[in-house]
């Protein structure tokens, strides 16, 4: 175990109370927060390795609301679809699948994305595409592309901007 692993650990385990009664307060289940709790630390351990010590709280708190606004989502659906009420029949369900028409614009915004990519400098296209569909990290795209994580930032921004930008004027 690293320095870097025993602090990340010291951290999660200072802030486990707080972050546990703020789960528990918000899911109205011990046993859940518990659950996501420990998903929270099993994710925040894999992604914080690489970032520096001052940014793990507030990271920490965050995928612990995510997940919790996650848990949220999925149980209102679940209870909106298996309600347990005789007089909604599940041909009144509306289906979850999108619409043709969602389809269609999906596939616009996808081919304009696409073609955005390629006019972008290859440096910026590779870190807005490691970054939004690997999943890679700043740090991990800096040492792949061999540049500092500040560029690899400032790469993603624009390039993220840009392609805000598209879809917002697709003209």
């Amino acid at each position: 175990m690293t320095d870097a692993d025993d602090k990340r650990l010291q951290l999660y385990l200072f802030s486990r109370r707080k972050l546990l009664g703020r789960a528990a307060r918000l899911t109205g289940d011990g046993s859940i927060a518990e659950d996501l709790l420990q998903d929270a630390w099993l994710r925040f351990d894999a992604a914080a390795a690489g970032q520096a010590q001052r940014e793990t709280l507030p990271y920490l708190r965050t995928v612990v609301d995510n997940l919790i606004r996650d848990w949220r989502r999925r149980r209102s659906v679940r209870s909106s679809l298996f309600a347990e009420s005789a007089e909604a029949p599940f041909a009144d369900v509306a289906s979850l699948d999108p619409s043709p028409e969602t389809h269609a614009i999906a596939r616009d915004e996808l081919r304009a994305l696409a073609a955005l990519l390629g006019t972008m400098p290859v440096r910026m296209r590779r870190a807005v595409e490691m970054h939004w569909l690997e999943g890679a990290t700043l740090t991990q795209i800096a040492e792949r592309l061999g540049v500092s994580v500040t560029t690899v930032h400032g790469l993603v921004v624009e390039g993220v901007a840009r392609c805000r930008a598209a879809l917002r004027d697709p003209g």
